[in-house]
């Protein structure tokens, strides 16, 4: 699993905290990266760039 967030100003940012902790709890393998810029298009874009990297291999 692989996901990215917008820093700490993202509003998801706390939540994303908590299920990486409930994720590392369970034993469960992911990748996370964060880019600043919050809860906005050039984060999203970013990672719909990511995305069709592995979707169109």
């Amino acid at each position: 699993m692989d996901f990215d967030g917008g820093g700490k100003e993202d509003i998801a940012y706390n939540n994303c905290q908590l299920m990486m902790q409930k994720f590392d709890e369970m034993k469960i393998k992911y990748q996370y990266s964060e880019y600043p810029g919050g809860h906005t298009w050039p984060v999203w874009r970013h990672d719909l760039y990511k995305f069709t990297q592995i979707l169109f291999k």
